[in-house]
């Protein structure tokens, strides 16, 4: 140990140690460390803990602690930065002696693993450990982990204590007590800090505690850093209900801030660890921000301004409040550490690596561990792995971690040993594809799996049988003859999760073990995970189709669109009440049918995993989705008449779909609101496609003019003077500075429509019946805008909808961007917002949601601060593709500078910066990625296996799952950039 806070992340670990006869530490601590903090010293020593002390020169040139008889070596904190180094020398030293080297993950910003900035940048910032032991899931690490650090992380939850509220022994006497304590806790020695940050973090304590005289407020500063007490040299925040602890001062020295927390109502901090101390005890805590990209701390409350301070200490004061902030508190720590006892994963994983054998699976199915056929196998699976830098020897480590801390949470008592079953229902010849799926779920890292084949049409249980003798199979798969059969087996009791799987789906082998880690943590009924699709390329083997991104369960986009497919689990008790036929719906229908049903089973809880966890590759693809509905309508009539009650099920034919949902619903009134600016002859023609519409109720149409000329003008009067609808206008003057947001609202106070649609004055509505259905729309419960496709005349611009980024990247200002994915362009389905170029809000909502806001955002993102504001109180939103609007952005109100108002959307709405993870489109990130893939870099392909005769059928699998190669030779990019580096040969580039 050799920094302040390292006995608090050790100390756990040090007593687990104490508690097995299996392993003995020697405790080594730097001098300077006791030194400094007395109370290192005193609580290993009351704890009956054995340490001996180094200087750090001596650690730093090599000459201590000695290695001798030491198997391996765990650091608190280590890596290249200034204050590591010390660790850092230490670990690369035992490495080179051949020990084995973990280090934890001490905070939630971890510099170099959960953290960068300009100083502590993935360049600068390495780790010598051959292990990261880290709290949460690899998925959540950041973009910009190096794919090496990345590879060492073991997922092992947070050895930190969780002190209890109420705790009698950690009772700590605060001066001044008054009804509430609020704790404060100041991380300002970080350059990520500028002045401005830190007086107004100062200032703003000041105030608040002048506003809540029934509370105290204890600041205290961190124990390293200390930036108050000792670097700053102005005035002190003062105040008869404001406390500091001083950690040089003897009295405070021994608290820590989980300690201090479990004695707090409530937690204001900048950003740091103190967050998961405090919300891992139910304890409401906000984070400081000022305009820090602080994203990850969502959904905790962010703090920018004075009246922020004020407003958490009020809500936490109110019942009603604090346990609104308890359950943010809640979900926080839920995304951000697995569940579990990290300190026997750690040590169960420290004794297996030392002793180099594997843990004994309590299982009646011991999968062994992977062959070298095998290994070869690993390199062809998901893409996903290959982006990641990983060759057949890092998913064999993988599998076997993981394998070992599954089965340490898992098998501990019998009600956790329920399996996941894998479903395969072979409706033809058994073949290769069948075989490449039934491997791949061999070597899942999870014990507890078993697989159910169901053989359909001409197939038979006995040739199937026959055909499974062949095989070179190690894993439990049982051949059902029909529905019945199945029924006997008792799903329910045992297993958590059935998934549905088709003859060439290759599933990653980490997918079983995930969902059994779900299952304990969350036990939802559903849980649904990204897909990757390949297709046959005729003469050049499989090209890759897509990267399908899975949204969560959006009950409309699942009305009109197939995109679930099999990649779902599903529990056997919901999956046996399905009214219907299961596996006909499953093998022909594509499940969609199953789909519908589960979207609108609303007592059911579901999980949406935003990684890639199945590659779909076979050669018959599914049927054309309108050929897979047609043969079902009748199912769909009565399905839709038992679940639904707002919608009209019709047939057609020669749209995209077989049928058509029609809401109900019908709007009395239409309210079209269209601010305008000149651009007569716009106005105008925009003016006519609105009275060209087909509406059965009332329509208006509210023009608010904003400072037009005098010629403009006149010309949008005559021409309204001479339409036959003149009746329905009314033109109001807004002659102030432009402000949209101002110009909608007093739009919306002028008109009466039961249902209010918002208009650029240079758009033109395209198909006659779009206001009467954007309306009909708009009134159903629940929805906040009705969109619909908009797109130039030319053709050359799309919007269809507004979606959020699933990549982060420093050119993009903002979270969300207008789609332009053609591939759902043309139908119904939720987004995640409208632009208010063309939108319908039922007058109702509008009102609800609060309007748009005229002071913050008077023109940019104003229509995205107001879906943001819709999705945060539980509003979806629509959009109709088969309607559109012609328009080209940005030529009725022009372009912002929309900077700021980016900063201020990241900072009121943290969640939104991941929401790009579940919504469905096409993963630009990861083709890229394919298209720069080079196999004469991967190590792991250049492998010579000599196969016997049954180890040849997995070969044909892989030879043609040579994906990569394929996809990268006949990719247009591929062929571009050779042109290009030819032409700079020549040129001399």
């Amino acid at each position: 140990m050799h920094l302040i806070q390292d006995l608090d992340i050790m100390l756990p670990l040090l007593l687990g140690i104490k508690n097995r006869d299996d392993i003995v530490a020697k405790v080594c601590v730097l001098d300077w460390l006791l030194k400094q903090s007395p109370r290192v010293e005193r609580t290993l020593k009351s704890l009956d803990i054995k340490f001996f002390s180094v200087s750090r020169l001596g650690v730093l040139t090599g000459l201590e602690p000695s290695l001798r008889g030491t198997h391996g070596l765990i650091t608190a904190s280590e890596s290249t930065a200034d204050a590591h180094k010390a660790a850092y020398a230490l670990t690369e030293r035992a490495n080179k002696a051949g020990l084995y080297t973990y280090t934890l993950q001490h905070g939630f910003e971890n510099i170099g693993l959960t953290y960068f900035d300009p100083v502590h940048s993935a360049e600068e910032i390495g780790f010598a450990s051959q292990k990261i032991l880290i709290w949460g899931d690899t998925s959540l690490l950041p973009p910009q982990v190096p794919p090496d650090t990345k590879l060492r992380c073991v997922t092992v939850g947070c050895l930190k204590e969780v002190i209890t509220k109420n705790n009698t022994s950690t009772k700590v006497e605060i001066p001044k007590p008054r009804e509430y304590l609020i704790a404060i806790f100041e991380n300002l020695h970080w350059h990520r800090y500028n002045e401005e940050y830190k007086q107004r973090f100062l200032n703003d304590i000041e105030q608040t505690a002048l506003q809540f005289p029934n509370t105290t407020f204890l600041i205290k500063p961190h124990h390293a850093g200390q930036w108050l007490t000792k670097d700053y040299k102005g005035a002190l925040p003062c105040g008869d209900n404001i406390v500091i602890g001083d950690p040089k001062d003897p009295k405070w020295e021994p608290f820590t801030a989980p300690v201090l927390i479990q004695n707090a109502h409530g937690v204001i901090t900048t950003p740091s660890t103190v967050t998961l101390d405090a919300a891992r005890i139910d304890c409401p805590v906000s984070v400081v921000s000022y305009g820090l990209d602080i994203v990850n701390y969502a959904p905790l409350p962010i703090i920018n301004t004075l009246e922020d301070w004020a407003n958490f200490v009020k809500q936490l004061q109110s019942p009603e409040g604090s346990r609104e902030l308890i359950a943010q508190a809640n979900l926080f720590v839920s995304r951000n550490i697995i569940p579990g006892d990290a300190v026997k994963r750690i040590l169960d994983l420290i004794t297996t690596d030392i002793s180099g054998k594997t843990i004994s699976l309590v299982t009646n199915n011991p999968t062994a561990y992977p062959s070298e056929v095998a290994l070869r196998f690993l390199e062809e699976l998901p893409l996903e792995y290959k982006f990641r830098g990983m060759n057949s020897e890092h998913l064999f480590n993988r599998l076997k971690t993981e394998r070992g801390l599954f089965v340490g949470d898992a098998i501990d008592a019998s009600a956790k040993q329920k399996s996941i079953s894998l479903i395969v229902l072979v409706d033809r010849k058994p073949s290769t594809e069948l075989a490449t799926t039934l491997k791949s779920w061999e070597l899942q890292s999870c014990p507890l799996t078993h697989c159910l084949l169901i053989p359909l049409e001409s197939n038979s249980a006995k040739c199937l049988d026959a055909w499974l003798e062949e095989q070179d199979l190690d894993c439990e798969i049982r051949i059902c003859k029909d529905t019945a059969d199945i029924q006997k087996l008792q799903l329910n009791e045992i297993s958590d999760f059935v998934l549905f799987a088709r003859p060439g789906d290759i599933i990653a082998p980490t997918l079983a073990t995930r969902l059994k880690l779900i299952a304990l943590s969350e036990n939802p009924d559903i849980i649904v995970w990204n897909l990757q699709q390949l297709s046959i390329n005729k003469g050049n083997g499989w090209k890759v189709e897509e990267f399908l991104r899975r949204p969560q369960l959006e009950r409309h986009t699942i009305r009109h669109l197939n995109y679930i497919s099999t990649t779902f689990a599903v529990k056997p008790s919901l999956a046996s009440t399905y009214p219907f036929n299961l596996f006909e719906h499953i093998i022909h229908n594509d499940a969609h049918l199953f789909h519908i049903w589960l979207a609108n089973q609303v007592h059911i809880k579901w999980h949406t995993h935003p990684e890639y966890l199945t590659l779909r590759c076979y050669e018959n693809k599914p049927a054309d989705f309108r050929n897979l509905i047609k043969p079902f309508v009748n199912t769909y009539q009565e399905l839709f008449q038992q679940i639904e009650q707002d919608f009209d099920f019709e047939l057609q034919v020669d749209e995209q779909l077989p049928y058509k949902l029609k809401p109900h619903y019908q709007a009395h009134s239409i309210s079209v609101i269209i601010p305008f600016r000149d651009k007569a002859d716009e106005t105008c023609n925009c003016l006519d496609s609105v009275f060209n519409q087909q509406i059965a109720g009332k329509l208006e149409v509210i023009l608010v003019n904003n400072q037009s000329t005098e010629n403009s003008l006149k010309q949008i009067k005559k021409h309204i003077d001479n339409h036959q609808k003149q009746s329905l206008i009314k033109l109001i003057n807004y002659d102030f500075p432009f402000n949209h947001s101002r110009q909608c609202n007093l739009g919306v106070k002028a008109g009466d429509g039961e249902v209010i649609v918002f208009l650029n004055n240079d758009a033109e509505i395209v198909s006659e019946f779009t206001l009467e259905e954007m309306a009909a729309w708009a009134l159903l419960p629940g929805l906040a805008t009705v969109g619909c496709q908009i797109s130039s005349s030319d053709g050359r611009y799309l919007c269809a909808g507004i979606k959020a980024r699933a990549v982060a990247s420093p050119k993009n200002v903002t979270f969300v961007a207008e789609s332009v994915d053609t591939k759902y362009a043309n139908v119904i389905r939720e987004t995640y917002g409208n632009t208010f170029a063309c939108a319908a809000i039922a007058r109702a909502t509008y009102h609800q949601i609060g309007g748009l806001d005229e002071r913050e955002f008077f023109n940019g993102f104003n229509d995205v601060e107001f879906l943001l504001r819709s999705r945060q109180a539980g509003y979806t939103n629509i959009y109709l593709g088969h309607l559109q609007v012609k328009h080209l952005p940005g030529t009725s109100r022009g372009r912002c500078d929309e900077l700021t108002h980016s900063i201020i959307l990241r900072q009121r709405f943290p969640q939104a910066a991941v929401d790009g993870l579940f919504q469905l489109e096409q993963d630009e990130y990861l083709m890229e990625k394919l298209l720069k893939y080079d196999p004469k870099h991967d190590k792991g392909n250049n492998v010579n296996i000599q196969l016997s005769g049954k180890e040849q059928v997995y070969l044909n699998s892989i030879n043609k799952l040579k994906i990569e190669i394929q996809a990268m030779k006949t990719s247009k990019f591929w062929k571009i950039r050779e042109k290009w580096l030819k032409i700079k040969k020549i040129l001399g580039m």
